[in-house]
């Protein structure tokens, strides 16, 4: 028992150093540089690992980031192909699905060849054409609620400007002949918005007229009878679209995203030569 009063006086002397050690001790727990601490995430721990902002737990432990690219939830978003180039030259046909809503990215159209007028009343039934055309809008092939029934919703615009050169002959109507500024009207039966007809300084005694072409519906095709609704088919690579009037394209789908089409109709305003680009929309 002689040893007590040095026990009970060892034991005094221990307790700071004790008390010192367990506040080092918590001390190193709650480091500065700790993670769990200095994050400003600050997530719940989750088993094996701490979230941080922008990425998720990583098994193993520690901080888990994701690629800043892959977005709430891992969620990554599709990324559309690019529309190609309309051709200035014809489609080669290859068919395919058309079922859809399908939006004109681009367009390459030129008119050339002979305009069609014997249906004018004028004193010629031809002259020469060229111009350019361009198509913007939207096609929406749907199938209707019968067989042989599918129906097309065209909101295309096709507008641009087409120029005729018109021999002498077509001034002589019923025997008169008149100026060039009066079949300047007449041509509105081709298709044109508007058209005006000055004297020729390439065509003796003849004009040169300027036909301008701003048309909803029956993409690529100037009409006077152009329609914003119609019915449609496939057969092969020929894509037929009958409204109030009845207009063949050859067509192509590229990887089920491009509709590339080209007139295949004969025009009275010329003959049209080109692609136009539709873009399938989701």
């Amino acid at each position: 028992m002689k040893h007590l009063p040095f026990l009970a006086k060892a034991h005094q002397s221990l307790l700071p150093v004790c008390s010192l050690a367990c506040s080092l001790s918590l001390v190193a727990c709650f480091r500065y540089d700790d993670p769990a601490v200095t994050d400003t995430g600050i997530g719940a721990a989750t088993a094996g690992g701490s979230s941080g902002t922008g990425g998720t737990a990583s098994s193993g432990g520690g901080m888990g980031g994701s690629d800043m690219g892959s977005g709430a939830g891992g969620m990554s978003s599709s990324v559309r192909p690019e529309p190609p180039d309309a051709s200035c030259d014809n489609v080669t046909g290859c068919g395919g699905e058309v079922l859809g809503n399908w939006f004109a990215v681009d367009s390459c159209l030129s008119v050339g060849g002979m305009a069609d007028l014997s249906a004018l009343g004028i004193g010629c039934s031809e002259a020469t054409a060229g111009g350019t055309l361009e198509v913007t809008g939207n096609w929406t092939f749907a199938d209707g609620p019968a067989d042989n029934d599918e129906i097309l919703n065209d909101t295309t615009q096709t507008t641009g400007q087409i120029l005729l050169g018109l021999g002498p002959a077509c001034l002589n109507v019923s025997g008169t002949t008149v100026g060039c500024s009066d079949v300047a009207g007449p041509l509105a039966s081709i298709g044109f918005e508007s058209s005006t007809c000055v004297q020729s300084t390439t065509i003796e005694g003849g004009c040169d007229c300027t036909g301008v072409v701003n048309q909803q519906g029956t993409a690529g095709f100037v009409t006077f009878d152009a329609g914003a609704m119609g019915l449609w088919s496939t057969e092969e690579s020929t894509l037929t679209v009958a409204g109030f009037t009845t207009v063949d394209y050859g067509y192509c789908i590229e990887e089920d995203a491009f509709l590339h089409v080209s007139v295949a109709s004969s025009s009275s305003s010329g003959v049209v030569t080109g692609t136009i680009v539709f873009q399938k929309q989701p």
